[in-house]
């Protein structure tokens, strides 16, 4: 464009940069261009890949390999001759259904625990936050080498040493019926193996209680609120969108974890050359967990308080 000094000579206007909300939208994509990188590249693709081996049949060749239609044989297989693969999936799904809920609470009330003031406060997190850095990177591959070392890591040998015997007599002493009983002496058998897995759920808990204002807490102290009631009125409704993420984390992380008899049968094919029944195991599984993962959000997203609703 034209501009227009006093005297008459016309003068080039100089052009506008970027508007600001142009600019945050790209500062956005830049934000989600590595993420979505890694998703097209390390997700989608392996998935993809994964899909076409369930349908196939590999073919070693001078060249590498070859995949010839299969079509669902593989499932045929895994459903009505493979006799581990259902049992191994009712199994890894019924620790599933106990582990999580147990896995929360047990998270959740460790996390106001700690969130609270208290001498220690700083060590006692750490020793909570300690599997999570010994279970990760390159630590787990150090350990990997080492029987007891990959025993502590899935909890299957160093759990066994924490054992409560005898507990299951005293209870049955008591008149309590097994069915109430088996869960129970269960998770407390268990009960290092659920804290070892605990770590990430804390710290993620830790931080939605500390969003927590203050000047609530101080308000219903005003009105005569006992702890109680703040811990229903105000601590747990602010923090489940929280819970809502510590649910899905569990359920994935239980998924592929070192204990699931279920994955380890399924590594056991892919390493001795069944590539194509351990892709079409890990779909059904994948399906069937994304299945119970959406279901359970659909019904207790309508009960998570976000904080922007209106009464």
């Amino acid at each position: 464009m034209v501009g227009w000094r006093l005297e008459g000579k016309p003068v080039s206007q100089k052009r506008k940069g970027l508007s600001y909300e142009r600019k945050k939208r790209l500062y956005g994509y830049g934000f989600i261009g590595l993420w979505l990188f890694g998703t097209i590249f390390y997700l989608i693709r392996p998935l993809v890949d994964v899909i076409r081996y369930s349908f196939s049949q590999i073919e070693i060749t001078d060249m590498g390999y070859t995949l010839l239609p299969a079509g669902i044989s593989h499932y045929h297989y895994i459903f009505r001759e493979d006799p581990n693969y259902l049992p191994n999936l009712v199994a890894s799904l019924a620790d599933l259904a106990y582990q999580v809920p147990v896995i929360l609470v047990f998270s959740f009330m460790l996390a106001v625990v700690l969130n609270q003031k208290f001498h220690g406060r700083t060590l006692m997190r750490t020793i909570f936050f300690i599997p999570v850095i010994v279970a990760s990177g390159v630590v787990i591959g150090i350990m990997n080498a080492d029987p007891m070392a990959q025993g502590m890591i899935s909890g299957v040998r160093t759990s066994a040493m924490f054992e409560v015997t005898g507990f299951q007599e005293y209870l049955l002493n008591l008149g309590l019926p097994e069915t109430i009983l088996t869960p129970v002496v269960r998770a407390v058998n268990d009960i290092f193996n659920l804290t070892w897995k605990s770590g990430i759920q804390i710290l993620i808990l830790m931080a939605g209680l500390q969003t927590v204002p203050s000047s609530l807490y101080e308000a219903s102290s005003i009105d005569g609120a006992t702890g109680w009631e703040n811990f229903w009125k105000i601590t747990f409704p602010m923090v489940s969108p929280m819970l809502i993420l510590v649910f899905v984390y569990t359920v994935i992380d239980s998924f592929t974890d070192y204990n699931n008899g279920l994955m380890r049968m399924i590594m056991e094919r892919n390493n001795t050359g069944s590539a194509e029944l351990a892709a079409a195991m890990i779909l059904v599984y994948m399906v069937i967990i994304v299945v119970i993962i959406g279901v359970i959000y659909g019904v207790i997203n309508r009960f998570v308080f976000y904080g922007n609703e209106r009464g």
